[in-house]
């Protein structure tokens, strides 16, 4: 259960479909839409891996917080999630968009939280993962509040999401492997993060001042 709600976070899922509904958008010339999801996916997915960079370089500078990567999973999944809905919700009647806003919701909550449980993430990565992801969707409802277009029709959506997770297959892929080598590669060639180093003295003779 727990690994089939942490695939809906998956980058090998989310990256294809991110594509897939940016083409959509350019096809039907949703132009704005299309710029403002690209805006909250750099934005976000960004912030996501330059964290990731520094928290690995400076693995364990927190001690306060168990926080050493934050959770891809919640940014992405917030990320795409979260602007679809907006853009799904847009327009329709208030007790359909407060009903798909509380849907997605609990969808976020449970890939976030499927994390955690599988012993991939801490809690405080999860959340500071959700946090990037809110932060790219309050970039998007920015930039897409300007634009005079009808609710996105939910039948493509729908049917593209299920022909991406069929040909899947429970495939999945993480990139953690090689921001660790990354991050370990410049900490080393850029002084990341290092204490100087304390020369340790050793007892002797008192000296007199003079």
């Amino acid at each position: 259960m727990m690994r089939n709600l942490s695939a809906l976070g998956d980058t090998a899922l989310l990256a294809p479909a991110s594509l897939a509904l940016l083409l959509y958008l350019l096809a039907i010339r949703r132009w704005v839409e299309a710029r403002a999801f690209l805006a909250a996916l750099a934005l976000g997915l960004g912030t996501t891996l330059l964290s990731k960079l520094l928290l690995r370089a400076c693995g364990g500078a927190i001690d306060l917080v168990d926080l050493n990567s934050p959770s891809g999973h919640a940014s992405f999944a917030t990320l795409f999630y979260g602007s679809l809905a907006m853009m799904l919700g847009w327009g329709r009647s208030r007790g359909t968009a407060i009903l798909l806003g509380a849907a997605t919701t609990l969808l976020l909550l449970a890939v976030g939280a499927s994390r955690p449980l599988q012993g991939a993430h801490s809690w405080e990565e999860v959340v500071v993962g959700w946090a990037i992801g809110i932060g790219g969707l309050a970039v998007f409802w920015t930039l897409r509040r300007r634009a005079e277009h009808p609710p996105l029709s939910a039948v493509p959506v729908v049917f593209g999401l299920a022909l991406a997770l069929l040909l899947l297959g429970g495939r999945h892929f993480t990139p953690e492997h090689y921001i660790a080598r990354i991050a370990r590669a410049a900490s080393s060639s850029l002084d990341i993060c290092r204490t100087p180093a304390v020369t340790e003295l050793k007892p002797g003779p008192p000296t007199m001042l003079r």
